[in-house]
């Protein structure tokens, strides 16, 4: 789940920078989020999605400042790891066969 709300963030600026197209990158944003909470009610995370959620869409306004400071695509990469290391957080461990 991490990995999907972090290329979520990344690869939506990518494809936003790359077309010219704000809303394409807007709609890559918006699949991210929506696979990222698919995968965590399947794993049990009920009151991660919601968290995640808030840290996905807080990661996405504040790289926008952010990107005032350090340029576009560190700020990408800063907010696309942020919300990631939040959804890893939430997301409970999975059981592991004893063997």
């Amino acid at each position: 789940m991490a990995g999907v709300v972090a290329a979520g963030l990344i690869v939506g600026f990518a494809v936003a920078q790359i077309s010219g197209s704000r809303p394409a990158g807007g709609l890559v944003l918006v699949l991210g989020g929506v696979v990222a909470a698919v995968l965590m009610w399947r794993a049990g995370s009920r009151w991660g999605i919601a968290v995640a959620g808030l840290a996905y869409a807080a990661a996405f306004a504040l790289s926008h400042p952010l990107a005032a400071l350090t340029t576009t695509w560190p700020a990408a990469i800063i907010a696309g790891l942020a919300a990631g290391m939040v959804a890893y957080a939430m997301t409970p461990a999975s059981p592991r066969s004893a063997t």
